[in-house]
């Protein structure tokens, strides 16, 4: 519940107001019980002729009561209206920026259905547990008036009634705590099945193309069945709680009719105490049946709700800066890794004592087969990785040691699978800089050789690319997010394939804006196709982390080593597929 507290605290006078209105309303619910009390025995016991006189002040009272309700109730609910909304944006908005500085390999195993699911399933189950924390404060501050207003009626009904308190509520909240544990297993299947659907529909192509209708729907068919027997489980045991709650209402029901009738007997109450107790007790029936049969389950589902949700959160952030960071400042572009160290697992080190250096200004080819690191290096540089030992450096300063917002701002990347938001093209370009004008816009997506196609677009700029990217071929997708590069203008740049998607005449006139996009800056580009960087002022070449061969491609062509097996393997395979297209043709 601290989680909580750090949003209600900015807006506690509100709700320190909605409490204190309940508490008001508590005790003018009870005073107009004790009201009518006070009116019936002035009926029974005053005459016919004078009973007009009497009559008057209970009348009053009673009126006056239901008065006081009817403005207690508007005014809670104008504290209500200040704060429920303004804690939820802001629990949103706090939610979010955690979860931006999760470290990247989170989402990379969890289920993104399933954290947009706890999210939203955290701020709506805190709003529901505020709310409940009310009823309770309610039901509590009820129960005290009752107990206070039966005394002056007689103590035996005040006695009677704590007893029952005593055996009654620790009895149900032991028979509750069960309830909690089917709670928390119901909320975590919710939270499975939600990430299984999220997972289905966004790749519902995959799903098409490979004809797995029935394998996914059985996958859906178990984490629902789970979800439904968790739930069945909950709700059977929740009836038999309600059967013992019933119990102990019907308990004190009976335990007060007794003591009214034998009271009633010796003149020690009166007819308007016998309707007051009888209503009294109906009514703290009702109402505890109520907040123990349904608020209070409400609340054991929403506190596991709650817990759910906060499990994203209360594991260490990895990537928050540390105190004083400087913003990192590139005049030169110079990057070097000093002894670099990282793993996955202890057992399995991908980068042992790594060492790597590349000057200001540099073209540098990265080549290696599938799993040697490539992609990874690309992903400690930009920090989505932590390392583990060594050092990072850019320009001599310490990755570590600089704000992590301004080591994304000097270093571009053009992923292999490019992403886009479902948003217009102009934003998708523009996130490579918020704050560029149309003009500059437009001027990215020439240079990408974006802007011919977007125009022919219904809506030009304008178009909504579909979640993301759907609406876009391949080539397109990966055309835009080149103009995005184009627009940031980092001074280090970083492509993984940013050509793998295009065709061969849309390749050549994109390498030709490539070649200007990289001059003036450093620049590391992962290459399968080897023919992309034969030019390269350097080629690396990485097996299993570590650097087994570098130099030119002239120089790694002559040694005949990794690079010259590369080049020959991937040189023989481009003359076999030339021969299938002729021999097609």
């Amino acid at each position: 519940m601290w989680f909580i507290w750090e949003f209600v605290q900015p807006k506690s006078a509100w709700y320190i107001g909605i409490l204190l209105f309940t508490l008001t309303f508590s005790i003018l619910t009870c005073a107009s019980s004790y009201a009518m009390k006070l009116l019936i025995d002035v009926v029974e016991q005053s005459s016919r002729a004078a009973i007009s006189h009497e009559i008057f002040w209970p009348c009053l009272v009673f009126m006056g009561t239901y008065v006081g309700i009817s403005l207690t109730l508007r005014c809670r609910n104008i504290c209500a209206r200040h704060f429920y909304p303004a804690v939820q944006k802001a629990m949103t908005t706090r939610l979010h920026q955690l979860l931006q500085k999760k470290e990247f390999h989170y989402f990379q195993v969890h289920l993104t259905g399933s954290i947009a699911n706890r999210v939203i399933g955290l701020t709506r189950s805190a709003i529901e547990l505020l709310d409940l924390l009310v009823n309770t404060w309610f039901i509590f501050s009820l129960v005290v008036m009752y107990l206070i207003f039966l005394f002056q009626c007689s103590p035996w009904f005040s006695l009677a009634y704590c007893l029952w308190l005593l055996v009654f509520i620790p009895v149900t909240l032991w028979c509750a705590s069960y309830a909690n544990d089917f709670s928390k297993g119901y909320a975590e299947s919710q939270m499975t099945l939600a990430g299984y659907l999220v997972d289905s529909i966004n790749n519902i192509y995959f799903v098409k193309l490979f004809g797995q209708y029935f394998h996914e729907q059985q996958r859906i068919d178990i984490a629902s069945t789970d979800t439904f027997d968790r739930n069945v489980d909950l709700k059977d045991y929740l009836i038999r709680l309600r059967l013992v709650i019933d119990f102990f209402v019907l308990a004190i029901l009976a335990i007060n009719l007794v003591l009214l009738v034998y009271l009633y007997q010796y003149g020690l109450v009166t007819v308007g105490d016998f309707a007051f107790v009888i209503t009294t007790t109906l009514d703290i029936s009702w109402y505890l049946w109520e907040y123990f049969g349904e608020q209070f389950f409400r609340f054991i589902q929403e506190y596991g709700h709650a817990v759910q949700g906060f499990q994203l959160f209360k594991n260490p952030m990895y990537y928050q800066d540390v105190p004083n960071a400087k913003p990192l400042e590139v005049p030169h572009g110079l990057i070097e890794f000093k002894q670099m160290t990282y793993y996955y697992n202890e057992s399995n080190k991908l980068f042992d004592a790594f060492n790597c250096q590349i000057r200001p200004g540099e073209k540098v080819g990265l080549v290696g087969y599938s799993g040697s690191g490539k992609t990874t290096l690309f992903h400690l540089l930009l920090r989505f990785l932590p390392i583990k030992s060594g050092e990072i450096l850019i320009d001599g300063q310490r990755l570590s040691q600089v704000s992590l917002a301004s080591v994304r701002e000097n270093v571009s990347m053009i992923p292999q699978d490019t992403t886009l938001f479902h948003r217009s093209i102009r934003d998708n370009i523009c996130y490579g800089n918020t704050g560029a004008s149309d003009k500059d816009v437009i001027a990215a997506a020439k240079q990408a050789h974006a802007h011919d196609f977007i125009m022919q677009l219904p809506q030009g700029y304008d178009t909504i690319v579909g979640e993301r990217g759907g609406k876009l071929s391949g080539g397109q997708c990966q055309r835009v997010a080149i103009a995005r590069a184009f627009l940031k203008n980092a001074p280090i740049l970083l492509l993984d394939e940013a050509t793998s998607s295009l065709d061969t005449v849309t390749e050549r006139a994109i390498y030709e804006s490539l070649q200007k996009l990289i001059q003036g800056r450093t620049t590391v580009v992962i290459a399968h196709r080897l023919s992309t960087i034969k030019s390269m002022d350097k080629i690396i070449v990485l097996d299993a982390g570590q650097i087994v061969e570098q130099g030119s491609h002239h120089y790694l062509i002559r040694k005949g080593g990794y690079y010259a097996n590369m080049w020959k393997h991937q040189t023989d395979q481009d003359i076999l597929d030339d021969t299938v297209k002729e021999t097609g043709a």
